[in-house]
């Protein structure tokens, strides 16, 4: 048999249960979730990375990734457990657990295998702005993959409680709304060219949907130059400048 030819057949296996719904070990969903979204988190920081001193953001990136993971689900685990105990469904807590931790492994792996077409933009010229939407686009598709993964574990909890239902869309609005806010206060993932490279900006404790709404709106919509704006040139044809939304 061919050197890891073994490992290669485990994840056929791991990947195949996740899509049917079937039962797979914790540790293993730990390993495929952290190596996915080590490998997207290093993509995703190697934006311009030939520029001097940006190679870092691949390293950041790499730790990063996993770390966005953890702290969203750390941060929605403990309430949504409250939530269940207190409508009466702490009987099914560890199935519920089981299909959340389904969610983060399909969710990473969908990651891990956009990752090309973030590279791809990337190297086509892709600017600031744009890197930054384009990410937040690969995410979205990803977390919509991940959420379809949930939802085919809580059949059997819906089948038993339609309480289950109303969790599983609670689930699904929390993680997004925590996700997106904990992505932010982790930035720079992208960095913006021209600032110096930092694991963490100097001013994390901001809101991130106020951010995204600028990031979001029409040029002409903002009002005033931003004063941290990318102060190199940018390929990207928009006509200003990209504020530092990454």
């Amino acid at each position: 048999m061919p050197p890891g030819a073994s490992s290669v057949g485990r994840f056929r296996v791991i990947v195949r249960a996740l899509g049917r719904g079937h039962a797979v070990p914790a540790w293993s969903l730990a390993v495929l979730a952290a190596l996915c979204s080590a490998f997207y988190g290093a993509v995703m920081g190697s934006y311009r990375a030939g520029e001097p001193g940006r190679w870092v953001l691949i390293v950041f990136g790499t730790v990063k990734g996993p770390l966005l993971l953890l702290a969203t689900a750390g941060l929605c685990v403990p309430p949504f457990f409250a939530i269940n105990a207190a409508l009466g469904l702490r009987r099914d807590w560890p199935r519920a657990l089981r299909a959340i931790a389904a969610g983060q492994a399909a969710l990473s792996l969908a990651l891990a295998s956009l990752a090309p077409f973030t590279r791809l933009a990337y190297v086509s010229g892709l600017g600031h702005r744009h890197a930054v939407l384009f990410n937040l686009a690969m995410f979205t598709v990803a977390s919509l993959a991940g959420q379809r993964v949930i939802a085919r574990y809580y059949r059997p909890l819906i089948a038993r409680s339609r309480l289950h239902t109303a969790t599983l869309v609670l689930w699904l609005g929390l993680y997004g709304f925590v996700g997106v806010q904990t992505a932010w206060m982790l930035r720079p993932f992208i960095g913006t060219p021209g600032r110096d490279v930092t694991f963490l900006r100097e001013e994390p404790f901001t809101n991130a949907y106020v951010a995204l709404a600028g990031l979001i709106a029409p040029p002409a919509a903002r009002p005033g130059p931003d004063p941290t704006a990318d102060p190199t040139p940018d390929p990207d044809p928009s006509p200003d400048s990209p504020p530092p939304y990454s």
